[in-house]
């Protein structure tokens, strides 16, 4: 499970947030693997949780936002002056699952789910992701 790697591209556009903290400065990459390890199922969700690396692209018209979406998964990594958010839901509702969310500091490569106990709409729990940006 997960996503192949894609070949080698050109750098991205340029996001200004984290220039030179998690990328090289001037060299913002337009695909980021992110990793999801430890997430638990919730009974009432028909899906296994996205555990595995997946590569995210960047969107062609916000360049602080990467984003992987297929037919189970839509998922989101958003950088920004005051946080890091990362989100990763099902593409469609009803209904619509949510297996991961986590709202960090500013520049974050590691995340930790906020979903701690299942309920409604909740497809997993618990586990942690980690971005693995190319470094400065």
């Amino acid at each position: 499970m997960g996503t192949p790697t894609p070949p080698p591209s050109p750098p991205g556009d340029t996001c200004g947030h984290c220039d030179g903290i998690l990328w090289p400065a001037g060299v913002t990459p337009k695909f980021v693997p992110v990793e999801f390890k430890n997430l638990v199922k919730c009974a009432a969700c028909p899906y296994d949780p996205p555990n595995a690396k997946w590569w995210f692209e960047q969107n062609p018209v916000l360049a602080c936002l990467w984003e992987y979406v297929d037919s189970l998964y839509l998922m989101t990594l958003l950088l920004q002056a005051a946080d890091s958010i990362l989100l990763v839901t099902s593409p469609e509702a009803p209904p619509e699952w949510f297996f991961f969310t986590d709202t960090a500091d500013p520049c974050e490569k590691n995340f930790t789910n906020e979903y701690e106990s299942c309920g409604i709409e909740i497809g997993s729990i618990q586990g942690s992701a980690i971005v693995h940006w190319p470094g400065p």
